[in-house]
C-alpha cells in the first residue's frame, strides 16, 4: 500500500482546455497529436501519447494508475489493462529517453501512480542531437509517411538524397492525401533519379496499394503486383513488403494461412509494425478467431493513434466482434462531420437497441450529405424505427455512387441492401461481389447484416470457397 506522503497530491481527473501543452525541451500539440522535442519530432502515439497528454495535464501532481487506466478503457471488461499500462508507460519511458530508475520526466510512486517532473528538470539532458532544419522536415515526412502507409518503416535511407530531392520528397508526402497523381508522378521521377531510397521506394508502393484499394479491379491489381515485385527484388525479406503482400494474398487469393505467415514474419523483424499489427488482428476477425482477434487487437491500441478514421475502424471492429456497447463509446468521440465514424456510431447504436439514438445520428448524416429537406423532415416526423429504416432504405440508393458499385464494391452495397431488409437484393449483389472476388468479401462470415442469408446454399458455397484450408 502506498503511503501518505507518495498519494497526498493526486490529480484525480488530470483535464486542460489547452491546445498547445509544454513542459522542458517538450510541446504537445493536441489538435495535430505532436509531441516535439527542441524542434523535432518525436514518433510517438497510441497509448503513450494518451498517457502523456493526461501527466502533462497535472503537472507535479500524482496521477493515479486507476485514472489512467479510467481515461484509457471505460467500460472495458475484455482487456488485461494492468498489462497495458505497464506496455505503454515503458514505450512512452522509451520515447522521451526517460529511465524509470532515474526519471528527469516521468516519476514512478510505486503502489499510486506517476508524476511528470519534466518542469523541474528543463536542463537535464537530452539524449537525441538537435536537429537542422532538414532533419525536422525528415522528421516531418517520415511522420506523414507513417499515416500514408499505416505501417512503421525500416531503416530509411534519407540521408542519400540531395537537399533538393529531399524537399521533393517531403512535398510528394504532404500533397499524397489531397491530391495522389500529381504525388505519384513526383515520386516516379525522384525514384527515376534514386531508385535505391528505400523510402520512395516504400511509399510508391503504397499508393499503387492505395490505387487497387479505391478500384480493386484487374487493371489496379496488375500494377500492384508489378510493383510490390520490383520491391521485392530490391528489398528481398522487407517486412513492408511482407505486409502489402500478406495483404494480396489474402483478399485477392483467400490465402488465409500464407497472409498469416507474412504478417507473423513481418512482426518478427519489425514487432512494431502497425500494418502488420492492423492486418493480423483484421485476418483473425474475419476467420473467426475471437480470442486471437482481441489479442491481436490489444497490440493495435499500443500503437495506434486515435484519430476519428483509425476510431471509425475499431468501431467497425468491435461491431464485428459482436461488442456493440464499446463501439458505441469508441464512435461517440469525434467530429460529427466524419461520416464513417457517425455511420458506425448508428450501427453500434441499433445494435444495441438504441433505434431513436441511432435515427438520431442517420439525420445528422443525411444533413451532411445535404440531403433533400423534405425527406429530413419527413424522418424527424416518423416514429423512430420507421425513421430509421427510411434512411436505410435511402441509403442504399444514394449514399453509394454507381461509380463506386462498378469498382467492385458490391459487398458494401449487399451490406446496404440486407441491413434495409432487402434480402433477395443483397444475394444477388454478393453473386456479384463473390464473381469479381470483391477484397471485401474475406469479411463474408463476420457481417451481421448477412444473417439473413445463411439458409440460402449458395451463399454456404461462398462461405466455403473463401474460408477452405484456414486453420487456427
Amino acid at each position: 500500500m502506498p503511503d501518505d506522503h507518495q498519494c497526498a497530491d493526486v490529480a484525480t481527473r488530470p483535464a486542460t482546455a489547452l491546445t498547445f501543452m509544454k513542459s522542458g525541451p517538450f510541446t504537445l500539440d493536441r489538435e495535430r497529436r505532436r509531441l516535439v522535442r527542441e524542434g523535432a519530432e518525436v514518433k510517438i502515439g497510441g497509448l503513450p501519447l494518451q498517457i502523456l497528454e493526461l501527466l502533462l495535464a497535472a503537472p507535479g501532481k500524482v496521477v493515479t494508475r486507476a485514472a489512467l487506466k479510467s481515461a484509457l478503457w471505460p467500460n472495458s471488461d475484455r482487456i488485461d489493462t494492468e498489462r497495458r499500462l505497464n506496455t505503454a508507460m515503458r514505450a512512452l519511458r522509451g520515447a522521451l529517453g526517460d529511465a524509470a530508475d532515474a526519471p528527469h520526466y516521468i516519476e514512478t510512486l510505486r503502489g499510486c501512480g506517476y508524476r511528470w517532473i519534466g518542469e523541474e528538470n528543463a536542463a537535464a539532458p537530452v539524449q537525441t542531437p538537435a536537429p537542422g532544419l532538414w532533419r525536422r522536415a525528415a522528421a516531418i515526412a517520415a511522420c506523414l509517411l507513417l499515416a500514408i502507409a499505416g505501417s512503421v518503416p525500416g531503416t530509411l535511407r534519407d540521408g542519400a538524397l540531395t537537399q533538393d530531392q529531399r524537399e521533393r520528397f517531403l512535398h510528394v508526402t504532404s500533397i499524397a492525401a489531397t491530391n495522389p497523381d500529381d504525388a505519384a508522378a513526383e515520386l516516379d521521377a525522384l525514384i527515376a533519379e534514386r531508385p535505391d531510397h528505400r523510402a520512395a521506394r516504400i511509399l510508391r508502393a503504397e499508393f499503387s496499394m492505395r490505387a487497387w484499394r479505391a478500384a480493386p479491379d484487374e487493371k489496379h491489381l496488375a500494377e500492384a503486383r508489378k510493383t510490390l515485385a520490383a520491391m521485392r527484388t530490391a528489398y528481398r525479406g522487407d517486412p513492408d513488403i511482407d505486409v502489402f503482400d500478406a495483404e494480396l494474398a489474402l483478399l485477392t487469393d483467400w490465402d488465409w494461412n500464407q497472409a498469416k505467415r507474412l504478417y507473423r514474419r513481418a512482426l518478427r523483424q519489425n514487432p512494431d509494425h502497425l500494418g502488420a499489427r492492423r492486418g493480423l488482428a483484421w485476418l483473425y476477425l474475419s476467420a473467426g478467431m475471437k480470442d486471437k482477434a482481441w489479442t491481436a487487437l490489444d497490440n493495435v491500441l499500443q500503437s495506434a493513434t486515435l484519430t476519428d478514421s483509425t476510431r471509425a475502424d475499431l468501431g467497425w471492429w468491435l461491431i464485428r466482434m459482436e461488442r456493440a456497447d464499446l463501439a458505441v463509446e469508441m464512435c461517440r468521440n469525434g467530429r460529427d462531420s466524419h461520416i464513417n465514424l457517425l455511420s458506425c456510431r448508428h450501427t453500434a447504436l441499433t445494435r444495441r437497441g438504441a433505434v431513436s439514438e441511432a435515427r438520431d445520428v442517420a439525420i445528422l448524416i443525411l444533413e451532411k450529405l445535404n440531403a433533400e429537406p423534405q425527406l429530413i423532415a419527413s424522418i424527424k416526423a416518423a416514429a423512430p424505427q420507421a425513421g430509421y429504416q427510411r434512411f436505410l432504405e435511402w441509403r442504399v440508393d444514394h449514399f453509394l455512387p454507381q461509380a463506386a458499385i462498378m469498382q467492385s464494391r458490391w459487398f458494401q452495397l449487399a451490406q446496404l441492401q440486407a441491413e434495409a431488409g432487402s434480402l433477395d437484393a443483397a444475394m444477388a449483389s454478393l453473386e456479384q461481389a463473390y464473381a469479381t472476388r470483391d477484397p471485401s468479401m474475406v469479411k463474408l462470415a463476420s457481417t451481421f447484416e448477412f444473417t439473413g442469408l445463411t439458409a440460402s446454399r449458395r451463399y454456404q458455397m461462398m462461405l466455403s470457397e473463401i474460408y477452405k484450408g484456414r486453420d487456427g
